[in-house]
């Protein structure tokens, strides 16, 4: 049985696969321009190669200090995507989901040191939500619901250095698929995602994502209720 895991997870390690991530990633970050070494800066440490000065960074869970900045990366994330309008999330909730009771989420942010903060101050430059699924084709399956990277520090690595620990996680919650979705029109995270082994099963497999939203839960949940009165 041992080595029958031990398999999977190397086969995990090659098919960490199905990656369509809902990315705004610039094309520069397709260009491997950094080199990356443990240590550093208290965990992960990249620097960058040209003109531009050493800038070390580190990938770590969240904690509820970061909740601010993660809301302001989602509404960035959802504005690049046209769709500001469309983020419902409020401060609250997310911290009543998150960290009031067990989460059923996880989220990575980068995080920079002062000296390289970003120019309105922030150091908390990019972030990766994700949660467990199930696949009843392949068992537990890890979603990627949103990977950011702000625009003055993309092509340094940082949107690479989430995926890897995201998928590190996968492996440690024994999945065996990483999934994600893309916008059709962002080519440039098409590609990028491409290159790291991701499948676009839409074109290849011909599936289409769908959601029932709002008041259409509302109407198939009270049709239960009618059907199936207590």
């Amino acid at each position: 049985m041992e080595q029958r895991q031990s398999g999977l997870r190397r086969a995990a390690c090659r098919h960490v696969r199905h990656l369509e991530s809902r990315a705004a990633l610039h094309p520069a970050e397709q260009r491997q321009g950094s080199e990356a070494t443990a240590g550093g800066w208290q965990g992960l440490e990249v620097r960058e190669k040209g003109s531009q000065p050493d800038m070390s960074y580190i990938v770590r869970p969240w904690t509820a200090r970061d909740l601010k900045d993660v809301m302001r990366l989602i509404k960035e994330s959802a504005a690049f995507h046209k769709a500001l309008d469309q983020v419902r999330i409020t401060p609250e909730v997310l911290q009543a989901d998150a960290f009031e009771k067990e989460a059923t989420f996880g989220c990575l942010v980068a995080e920079v040191p002062p000296e390289h903060k970003s120019k309105e101050g922030h150091t908390i430059v990019g972030y990766q939500f994700h949660y467990l699924s199930y696949c009843t084709w392949d068992g537990p399956i890890l979603f990627g619901e949103d990977l950011y990277v702000l625009p003055e520090f993309r092509g340094r690595g940082i949107g690479t250095s989430l995926l890897n620990k995201v998928a590190k996680i996968a492996l440690e919650r024994n999945c065996f698929q990483f999934r994600f979705v893309s916008a059709k029109w962002n080519q440039a995270a098409t590609d990028f995602f491409s290159k790291l082994g991701a499948v676009n099963v839409t074109s290849q497999n011909y599936w289409n994502v769908l959601h029932v939203d709002g008041e259409h839960v509302w109407k198939l949940a009270e049709e239960a209720r009618r059907s199936h009165p207590k």
